[in-house]
């Protein structure tokens, strides 16, 4: 990795990943607040 960015650009990428993952992790939970919460009552016709 080191040869491929250099070695000052690693803690710019280890920051941008760091981001990522949180951001991901963040979107994850949120999807799975929605997926538990209760549905509405389905109208009977």
């Amino acid at each position: 990795m080191v040869f491929a960015f250099g070695p000052r650009r690693i803690p710019e990428i280890g920051k941008s990943v760091g981001e990522a993952l949180t951001s991901f992790k963040k979107a994850t939970r949120e999807v799975e607040e929605e997926t538990k919460k209760p549905l509405p009552p389905a109208d009977a016709e």
